[in-house]
Order: structure tokens, then sequence, then C-alpha cells
């Protein structure tokens, strides 16, 4: 048969006889952007995006063979290279026409291509998956899926979709004005699909523990789940992940899987972090910096790359707030020349603070910092699609939080390079 999404875009395919569904703004109006035969949504990225069918059917008197479970597969640029960390995200939706939200949708890496004879459910060890229990139900803004993978080697395919079975996915009846109870489907937009190599977990920037990785080599690393759910609370998450991936559905007994080792390596180190991240702290109006990281006024677009990060030295804001004073306004616009300057380049705020206070204050002003600055930007005409924001509170220091000067320096704002 003929894999028509592979003929609309060439470096992804079909993996299953499932159909998923390519929309493009280009396109007539059934397969458009932002109105569809799904829904209303535009791209969170360029001009397009793909659907899947996620479940089929939700009322047991109207099981039937032939119920649909849609796949896309592409093979990637090269193979991931063994121990290397990996940052994995997509961004999902749920179609406005759709009754039902599901907690089912996870990135699935392999050695092989998968390829499946029918177009039912493919059973698959993925290596990033939303939680157990978050019904992903947003339909007006896009969420997205993130979470770390540690490489085995050699991993050559992603594949993206639902691994579980109707038993294991969990779903919600929804009664909202766009839901339409003739559309039998949880179906979801699926775009901006990212994989790239980080030197630490913390590069990612995965804000919530709403979906979730797996790492071999962390500490949070659980071989009863296969994934980084150690530490999770009360969410119960692992029980989940282990009742749901189990056995029966692990890389030894799938045809398709790669029979990976999850005890490979357990006994060696983390890698280190690669550079300092950044944001404000509650305890000093200044927002401070490391030396070794290149000032956002001495930006060079000749010398810059991707992943570089730039701090900004001269953000300051009001204690314990995320209002932004006005002698910051001098170096924010030297960011908004920069942006207007250079429309191709995508950037990511981070932001970070020091030990004092919890853990949870920090994360949520570390957040909101970030977002300021990023809200600045929009305010002043830059595009949303060029950036985003991130707040890692003091979970990824730079310096010795033991006394004021390391304090001040984990204090910060940076810039990192998304794009060029």
């Amino acid at each position: 048969t003929t894999d028509y999404v592979k003929e609309l875009i060439p470096s992804w395919g079909n993996p299953s006889r499932g159909t998923p569904d390519y929309f493009n703004a280009c396109a007539d109006s059934i397969v458009s952007v932002p109105d569809n035969f799904a829904g209303t949504l535009q791209a969170a990225e360029g001009n397009a995006y793909i659907g899947l069918i996620l479940r089929e059917t939700f009322d047991p008197d109207l099981r039937r063979d032939g119920v649909s479970r849609e796949y896309i597969q592409a093979q990637l640029l090269e193979p991931l290279k063994y121990r290397q960390l990996y940052c994995i995200t997509l961004k999902y939706a749920l179609s406005s026409r759709s009754p039902y939200a599901v907690d089912a949708l996870a990135v699935a890496l392999t050695k092989t291509k998968i390829s499946a004879r029918d177009k039912r459910q493919i059973i698959q060890m993925p290596q990033v998956t939303n939680m157990p229990g978050h019904l992903m139900q947003n339909k007006t803004e896009w969420a997205e899926l993130c979470g770390v993978y540690r490489a085995r080697g050699n991993e050559k395919y992603i594949t993206i979709g639902n691994f579980l079975n109707d038993t294991e996915t969990n779903f919600i009846r929804l009664y909202d004005e766009t839901a339409d109870s003739n559309f039998v489907y949880a179906y979801y937009y699926i775009d901006d699909v990212r994989l790239m190599p980080i030197g630490h977990e913390f590069e990612c920037g995965c804000q919530d523990e709403l979906s979730v990785g797996s790492d071999w080599l962390s500490e949070n690393y659980d071989p009863k789940t296969g994934f980084n759910t150690l530490g999770f609370g009360d969410r119960n998450g692992d029980d989940h992940l282990a009742d749901n991936y189990n056995d029966d559905n692990s890389d030894a007994n799938n045809k398709n899987s790669d029979g990976y080792d999850n005890n490979d390596g357990a006994d060696d180190s983390l890698n280190s972090n690669k550079n300092g991240l950044n944001n404000g702290d509650k305890n000093s109006n200044n927002t401070g910096n490391a030396d070794d990281t290149e000032d956002i006024d001495n930006f060079d677009i000749n010398k810059v790359g991707i992943g570089d990060a730039f701090k900004m030295s001269r953000i300051y804001f009001e204690f314990n707030s995320a209002e932004l004073l006005s002698p910051s306004y001098d170096q924010l616009n030297s960011l908004l020349n920069l942006l207007s300057e250079n429309p191709r380049i995508r950037i990511e705020v981070r932001g970070h603070t020091d030990n004092i206070g919890t853990k949870a204050y920090n994360r949520k002003l570390s957040i909101a910092r970030a977002a300021s600055v990023y809200n600045y930007l929009i305010d002043a005409g830059i595009e949303k699609s060029r950036m985003k924001y991130r707040g890692f509170g003091n979970e990824v220091p730079i310096a010795d939080n033991d006394s004021e000067e390391g304090r001040q320096l984990n204090r910060r704002v940076e810039v990192i390079i998304v794009e060029l």
C-alpha cells in the first residue's frame, strides 16, 4: 500500500496499517491548518502538524475487529551514541472534536525499523512517556512531552504513538462545546518533534513530572519501570508504569525491539553539567553570573553556535518578585535588537536561583522571572514561536551556595541559542 505520509513528508513514514494524517496550511479545508476535519488549532511550529488516533472506541459494547491505532516513525539523521544523554521533546494537543482524552502517548527509540502488519497496538517499550493518570485534555493550546534518554547505542529510528493496550490506556469523557459524540476517537495533533544530545538532564528543561524519560545512569532511575520515576512523591506513577509497561510489553518479548539490558552500566557516574544556566533569585536584586559565560552584550553572530549560553548580568528584579526594574531595560533592549536584527535566531530564556528557601518556591520564582524576560520581548514585537522560557529553581548551581558570592553567581538569567 502507498504510504501517503512518506509521500508528503519524506523524512517520516507510517510503521503500521493505521492512517496517520498530515495537516498543512497550504492544503484544502479537510486537512488544513488551523481548521480541519478533527478540529481547529494553529501549528505549534511552522504551518503543519501530524494527527494520530491514540485510542478508538470507548464503549465495550461497541468494540470490534479492526479498531485503529496510529503511529508515526522516522529514521534519525545519525545513530545514537552509547551512553550519550539525549533530550526528547514534542508538542501535543487534543483535537477539539475529540470527545475523549487519554493518558497514553510515548516515544520509542529502536535500532531497527518497527513494522506492524495491522493497524492495532504496536507492542514496544518506549523511552519517554506521558505519566499514567495524566489525562491530556489540552485542546486550545499545545503542551509538551519532555524527557531524557541515555542511549544504549546505535538507535536509528524514532516512533511516536500509544504503545499501551486499551485496558492500560486511561480515558475521560469530555462534554465541552467542541466535543463531537460522533467523532469516536481520542485524536491528537503532534508537532515540533526534537531530539538533541545534552550533557546534563537539566539542559532538557523538563519542568514537571507529567512525562518521564529513561536514563539508566541517573539516581532516580527505577529498574522496575524502566523510567526515571524514583522520588516522584505520592503520584504512584512508578507503580502504574510498572503495571503498564510490564514483562509482556518489554523489549525482550517484542519482535520489533532491541533486547536492552536495563542493568547495563548502572554503576557508572552521571555526566557533569556542561554549562550554567540562568535566572534571578529572591535574595538579591541583581542576578549575577558565572565568569566563563559570555555576556549578551558581546554577542557575535559570526562566532555563536546552537546551544551557546549568554548571561544577562544587568537584569534586576524587585526583591522576592518577578517584576523587572527599570535598570534592566538597557540590556533587555540589547537582546531585543539582537533578535530583531537576526530573525532566524530562536532562543530559550532560563532562570535559576540560589538555595535559600524551598525548592518549590525557588522553582516557581525562577519560572516567573524567566517569563518576565520572555513577556518583555513579546510585548516589544518578537514572535512567540521564536522563544520559550524555563525555570530551574536551585537545581543547577554553577557555584557553591555556602557563601554569598557563590549564591550571587547562582542567581542568574541566561539566554540559550536554540536555532540559528
